[in-house]
């Protein structure tokens, strides 16, 4: 099944060239497990959104809504992978973000990635990357939309045996 995507609540729509998101990285993003149509962390992750939306200063969507409609997209679905993207919106050229900053919000959904059951029982490959974690405390826990340094990483390999990467901060850590 292809993925479904939903912008601003209507399946199919777009987000607009200008917005902050795709021009800066300003959003937050959360990933989400539904199995059979519940998503046993969704508390966990609507916090992290809540957390990161304050710690970044602009209001969420209603986290109800974007729950109906995760549920919604990842219907039919024994496993759904649900991604929930939100950024601050539309602005104007330039960094100063827009005020009142008005959210847009995407909703994506498709089959999560098969595990391989022996992986719990055997582990799995990792590899220690080179490319080093740059600190930022205001940052630090959220999943904000600038993932640059993990698809760097992620270059780093094309082994298929190979299912993670590690990466220590800026110190070795």
């Amino acid at each position: 099944m292809s993925a479904r995507v939903y912008v601003n609540g209507t399946e199919g729509a777009w987000i607009p060239a200008h917005d902050r998101g795709l021009m800066y990285g300003d959003g937050l993003f959360e990933t989400i497990l539904f199995v059979d149509g519940v998503a046993p962390l969704w508390a966990r992750h609507r916090a992290r959104l809540e957390t990161g939306a304050a710690r970044l200063g602009f209001a969420l969507p209603p986290t109800d809504a974007m729950l109906a409609l995760a549920q919604q997209a990842g219907s039919g679905l024994v496993r759904a992978a649900v991604r929930i993207t939100v950024t601050r919106g539309v602005g104007e050229r330039g960094y100063a973000p827009p005020v009142p900053a008005i959210p847009n919000w995407v909703v994506a959904a498709s089959s999560a990635p098969a595990v391989a059951p022996d992986w719990y029982a055997r582990g799995i490959r990792v590899r220690c990357c080179s490319l080093r974690l740059a600190a930022q405390p205001l940052l630090a826990g959220l999943k904000h939309l600038n993932r640059l340094e993990q698809v760097l990483a992620r270059a780093e390999w094309s082994d298929v045996e190979i299912a993670e990467g590690l990466l220590g901060d800026s110190v070795g850590r």
